[in-house]
């Protein structure tokens, strides 16, 4: 039987604390052995506008032509600290390429991507 629990919270709440914390309990004390894994939105998001900033992604290329013009446009004025740092031209980046996909590919776009690793 498989069980997903969903955490969510903001920066330093503790996600990664819990996580850290049930695969001890479960590991240690469950018989069998409990599988536990951490599985991140943001990260495929980021790694794609990383790629996108460093002009190395096609990706883009799904989308729309008007938006995929506006994204690239946007991305030619940031770098990867943008991303990495959280600036408020990084974070927004990151929320108009999270959204163009969801709105133009597919709503679970990222969910799809997070369930693949």
């Amino acid at each position: 039987m498989t069980v997903i629990v969903g955490l969510s919270g903001k920066a330093k709440s503790g996600k990664n604390s819990a996580v850290h914390l049930s695969r001890i309990v479960l590991d240690d004390y469950h018989d069998p052995p409990v599988l536990v894994r951490s599985v991140s939105f943001a990260d495929p998001l980021k790694e794609m506008a990383k790629e996108v900033i460093a002009g190395v992604s096609d990706r883009l290329r799904i989308l729309p032509i008007a938006v995929m013009e506006t994204l690239l446009s946007d991305a030619g004025r940031l770098t990867e600290r943008d991303i990495d740092d959280k600036t408020t031209l990084g974070r927004k980046f990151l929320q108009d390429l999270g959204m163009a996909f969801r709105i133009h590919v597919d709503q679970l776009y990222w969910i799809h991507l997070a369930a693949d690793k």
